[in-house]
Parts: structure tokens; C-alpha cells; sequence
């Protein structure tokens, strides 16, 4: 479902905090969720107790500068440490239809919902862009693409504040081994939406991303020894979300010796933030058994066995649901090239209950991104590709994201030629 903005019988006050008239806000730089603006206070105490019983935030009367005459009395909810969070708390209540709108507020201006936005990857005239989606309205606009330049990855830092992405040239294949060439690393501000390029790191052979829990963000790129000709150097390039490079390791291999290096394992958070339950991965005979263990117990409940791989996983804040995808995009899956491919699974499972509550299969990657009650995920592959946005608690759907040549979470889903693998 997509919301219609529109202003209530409150309007945007922006307040210069030059003039002595104007009353003092004490809690500087502190963010907050302005939900309506009243003409007495009598009226907005009246509103709070209704609201109170919906929200366990703060609700606070704030007495503003008069506007033609008029003394305005405006609610606001809580005090968050960012407009991410306030943003979040705000959506809870108006996806509960609790509240009618809202405006973040800092210093009593109004500031960008961070949490209403949020940057997706889509087609732009055959080429990758990045688009800045917004929840509450469902409008999309382009906020970034190069020609040339196609994006294989954008990854958030654990506190939405920033993320990177990185981009290649053109990749292939050359005899028999594969190719890149021209990669970059850029980072977004989630806060201002700018965009930044960090670095430029050539060409090689294969890349790799992984992000390590929304800490840092790793970049693995092999390349052939240019010096020694059956040598095979790969690098491993780490950011922080500032966009920082923390550190360059690089590693070798003779491949006349040895094997060529493998890919890196996945990096996910098996145990649940509540330290109740920990997700635990198996693999035997083809096939991997996916388990929940209730660490206090020892017990331990299995909850599927597939042929497909652990894609990602992560746990809601509270620890009551867990979100996992899986997937197989090897030769061996004949469905990969048919009309009807079967690729990937999204699951929710409960903690609580012990079971799946939901099931997403079909086409595509199933990669996501958990923000608050919400997951978005991508299904399907290249033109055909969209991305669903859920609400997990309420079971249902918020909205269908779809995008002229097809849209991702981290990228455009595509399938595979098997020669950057």
C-alpha cells in the first residue's frame, strides 16, 4: 500500500534562533517526530492521551512562535538519536493508522525522514542507477548512475546511516579465465544522499563483496601476478561506512602448487540479539539442513533441508523473527534457463512459535534489507526483476517496487553466465 503525503492542519515551522522572542529548545541536536500541530493546548492534551495508549515514546505539548496571531500548540513524540530512528517510530504509528502524518524535527526545523527513504538499484536507459525509493509516498527518483559503470553490489552500514556500493566496467571472460575491469567503490551520506568515490581500484579477474555485519565492508579482488605468471594475488580491501579504508591485505597463489583461491564464507549474525536462539547452518550429501537452537536448552529444532546455499540471514532487533534467504544459481539447477525459474526462497521464521510463518520462492536473488517491521526483498531476474516491501508483524503487503528494466536490494538480479564465478 503506498502512502499519500498531504499536510494535516499543521504546517513546517522553521525557526531562526536569533531573535529573543522565540522560545528556547533546551535539547539541541536531539530529533523528533512532530505529529500535529493544535490551536490550544488544551486540545493537544487531549490528543496525547488518546495517542499515549498506541506508543510506549514520549509525548510531549511544545508552545512554538505564533503565526498570525495565532499561539499554535504542536505534539511531538519522543527524542531520538537520529531521523533514522525517529522516522521509525514514526512509520510504526502511521502504518498502524494511529497517526495521519508526520514531520522529523531537529531544533524545530524540519529535517529528511531517513527511515522513509531508501536507496535501491535499477535499470536507467540499459545501464545501473541507484533511485532514492520513498515508503510513505511510494515515488521513486534517480539519485545516481554513470554509463559505463554498472553496480554489483551496495551494501548499509548496521545503523542506516551510510553505505557503499561498487561498480565495474565491463566483465566477461577471456580464454578461459574471467574478467573485470574498471572497479570503484563509492559511499552514499543516507543523511544528505551525497555520493562520494573512494576509490578507483583497476581490473583483475573476479570480485567479491561481503558485508561484514553493516561494521565494514570488504572488497576481495583477484589478479594475476603481472611479475610471476602462474601467481595469482588476491586483495582484500576493507571500509568502514565512513568510507575509510582500514586495510589493503594482500595474499598469494601459485597456481602450478596450489588450488586457485576459493571465495570468502558469507558473513551473518547467527545468534539473535536477545542471545535466546542461534541459527546454525549444516551440510551433508548435497543438501543443507537450516536449524534453530535455543542456546539456554541446548534444544535444538530443525527447520528445513534444501539444496540450496545460505544467501543471507538477519534477525529482527528483538529477537522474536528470524529472515533468511537461500539460494542456487549453479549448472546442476536445470531451472536456472527455463521460463519458470527456481532460484531462491525467502523464509520468516518465529522464534516463539518454533516455525516458518512465511515462504517466498521463485526466481531472483531474495536478497533484502530489514528496517524496522519491514523487509524488502528482490524477486525475479533482470527486466522482470521488483522488489517487495512486507510487514512482517502485520502480514502483509506495504508495496511492490517495480522499475523499468527491472530493480534490486544490493543490484539488478541477473542470471548468470557462470564466467565471474
Amino acid at each position: 500500500m503506498k502512502w499519500s503525503l498531504y499536510l494535516l492542519s499543521f504546517s513546517v515551522f522553521i525557526i531562526s534562533c536569533g531573535k529573543k522572542d522565540k522560545p528556547e529548545d533546551t535539547n539541541k541536536g536531539i530529533y523528533y517526530v512532530q505529529v500535529r500541530t493544535f490551536g490550544t493546548k488544551d486540545s493537544a492534551e487531549d490528543y496525547i492521551r488518546k495517542l499515549e495508549t498506541k506508543t510506549n515514546q514520549p509525548l510531549a505539548v511544545k508552545e512554538i512562535p505564533q503565526q498570525n496571531g495565532k499561539q499554535p500548540y504542536i505534539v511531538r513524540l519522543g527524542n531520538f538519536s537520529s531521523s533514522y530512528e525517529a522516522g521509525l517510530a514514526a512509520y510504526k504509528l502511521l502504518n498502524a493508522k494511529a497517526i495521519d502524518n508526520y514531520l522529523i524535527t531537529r531544533d524545530l526545523a524540519a529535517i529528511p525522514d531517513e527511515f522513509s527513504r531508501v536507496v535501491v538499484v535499477g535499470n536507467f536507459k540499459g545501464a545501473t542507477a541507484l533511485y532514492e525509493y520513498d515508503l510513505r509516498t511510494g515515488r521513486k527518483k534517480k539519485l545516481w548512475g554513470h554509463p559505463g559503470e554498472m553496480i554489483t553490489d551496495c551494501s548499509y552500514s548496521s545503523d542506516m546511516s551510510g553505505a557503499l556500493f561498487t561498480t565495474v566496467g565491463s566483465f566477461g571472460r577471456k580464454s578461459i579465465f574471467p574478467y573485470v575491469d574498471n572497479v570503484k567503490v563509492y559511499r552514499i551520506d543516507l543523511s544528505s544522499m551525497k555520493i562520494e568515490k573512494l576509490q578507483n581500484l583497476g581490473s583483475g579477474i573476479q570480485i567479491y563483496t561481503n558485508n561484514d555485519l553493516g561494521k565494514a565492508y570488504r572488497i576481495i579482488m583477484n589478479v594475476f601476478d603481472k611479475a610471476k605468471n602462474t601467481f595469482v594475488v588476491q586483495n582484500t580491501y576493507t571500509y568502514d561506512f565512513n568510507g575509510r579504508l582500514v586495510s589493503n591485505e594482500k595474499k598469494s597463489f601459485d597456481l602450478a602448487k596450489e588450488n586457485y583461491p576459493a571465495p570468502p564464507e558469507l558473513i551473518f549474525d547467527n545468534r539473535s540479539p536477545d542471545n535466546k536462539n542461534q541459527l546454525e547452518v549444516s551440510f551433508n550429501a548435497g543438501s543443507y539442513t537450516f536449524s534453530v537452537t535455543r542456546v539456554a536448552i541446548s534444544s535444538k529444532r530443525n527447520i528445513l533441508t534444501t539444496r540450496q546455499r545460505l544467501n543471507e540471514a538477519a534477525w529482527s532487533k528483538d529477537g522474536r523473527y528470524l529472515v533468511f534467504s537461500t539460494v542456487d544459481l549453479s549448472p546442476r539447477n536445470r531451472s536456472l534457463y527455463g521460463r519458470r525459474p527456481e532460484t531462491s526462497n525467502l523464509y520468516l521464521f518465529s522464534a516463539n512459535e518454533g516455525k516458518l510463518l512465511k515462504q517466498w520462492a521463485g526466481a531472483g536473488y531474495k536478497n533484502f534489507l530489514l528496517r524496522g517491521d519491514l523487509i524488502f526483498f528482490d524477486d525475479g531476474f533482470n527486466e522482470k526483476s521488483q522488489i517487495i516491501v512486507y510487514d512482517y508483524r502485520n502480514n502483509r503487503i506495504i508495496d511492490t517496487v517495480a522499475i523499468a528494466g527491472g530493480c534490486g536490494i544490493r543490484n539488478i538480479p541477473y542470471i548468470p553466465d557462470f564466467g565471474i564465478e
